[in-house]
C-alpha cells in the first residue's frame, strides 16, 4: 500500500530511483531512522546525523536542494520506556535493529476511552517548521571535503531553525543534541 501511494525503501537505490525520475519529485527522507527511535526523552531530543552523509552525498550528484524541517511536540505524544545504553532492554532492540532493519520501541500513550494507560498517541500538538531550502549545485562525483561542508550547512541551518522556532511551538527546558 505504502509503495502505491509512491513511497520507497529508505536505501541509496530506492533514493536514487526517485530522484532520478524526469520531472521532478519531493523526496522526504527521516536522516535519523531506526536508531533515532531509541533516544527519546522528555528533556532532550537526541538527532543522529553527524555520521549520516549518504543524502548529502546523494544531493550533490543529483544537485536537489536540502530543505531542513523539524517536528515539534514529538518528544511528548508517547512516554517511552527507558532502555539506556547497555541494559538488557538496549541490547535486545540492538539484536531486533539490526537483524530486521527496525528497533521495537517500548511506549505508552493514552487509551481509547481512557486517558491513563494504553497506545494510542497523547492529544499534544505537533508542528512542523520548515526552513529555506539549501541550494545544491550538482556534483556527479563529489570529494569528501563537498560533502563535508554541505553536512555542516545542512547542520548548521536545522539547529538554527530548531532555536527559532523552539520558543514558540517547542519548549525552551528541552535541549537539542546532534551526534
Amino acid at each position: 500500500m505504502v509503495l502505491g501511494c509512491g513511497g520507497c525503501a529508505a536505501t541509496k537505490r530506492g533514493m536514487e530511483a526517485l530522484l532520478g525520475k524526469p520531472g521532478g519529485h519531493a523526496t522526504v527522507l527521516v536522516v535519523g531512522g531506526a536508531p533515532e527511535s531509541l533516544n527519546s526523552d522528555k528533556d532532550k531530543i537526541k538527532l543522529i546525523i553527524n555520521r549520516r552523509k549518504g543524502f548529502i552525498k546523494l544531493a550533490l550528484r543529483f544537485g536537489v536542494d536540502l530543505v531542513p524541517t523539524f517536528t515539534f511536540g514529538e518528544n511528548s505524544i508517547y512516554n517511552v520506556i527507558p532502555s539506556p545504553e547497555g541494559s538488557m532492554i538496549r541490547r535486545v532492540q540492538d539484536y531486533f535493529q539490526n537483524v530486521v532493519g527496525f528497533a521495537p520501541v517500548l511506549f505508552t500513550g493514552r487509551g481509547i476511552f481512557q486517558y491513563n494507560f494504553g497506545i494510542v498517541p497523547r492529544r499534544k500538538p505537533l508542528t512542523v517548521v520548515v526552513g529555506a531550502p539549501i541550494p545544491v549545485e550538482k556534483v556527479l562525483n563529489p570529494s569528501v571535503e563537498e560533502i563535508a561542508n554541505l553536512h555542516a550547512k545542512y547542520v548548521e541551518e536545522l539547529v538554527a531553525l530548531y532555536n527559532k522556532y523552539n520558543p514558540v511551538y517547542g519548549d525552551t527546558n528541552v535541549e537539542l543534541v546532534i551526534t
